[in-house]
């Protein structure tokens, strides 16, 4: 399965099981399994605590799926729903 994470409306394909990218002096680190696990954080090492969180479903890019907070360690998980496989955008930011 192919996932797609964007950050600050910078792309990365997420086709491993861990990884990182990094944009406009933020980083996401990923995990992906059962559950999708990032963490958000400034180049500067601390964390995007409070960063809001869009996931977008392969079958409707436009319209949110699902979204949250990063907790204070600019964490955030969820799981995919296996009914609808292909590529989720999930999008990190902080006003």
């Amino acid at each position: 399965m192919k996932w797609k994470a964007v950050l600050l409306s910078v792309s990365l394909v997420l086709l491993g099981t861990a990884g990182a990218a990094l944009a406009h002096g933020a980083q996401v680190e990923y995990t992906i399994g059962t559950v999708v696990e990032i963490q958000a954080t400034y180049d500067t090492g601390e964390p995007m605590a409070g960063g809001q969180v869009t996931v977008y479903a392969p079958d409707d890019l436009t319209t949110p799926w699902l979204t949250g907070v990063c907790d204070d360690a600019g964490r955030f998980a969820f799981a995919p729903d296996p009914g609808k496989p292909g590529t989720y955008d999930v999008q990190v930011r902080q006003a």
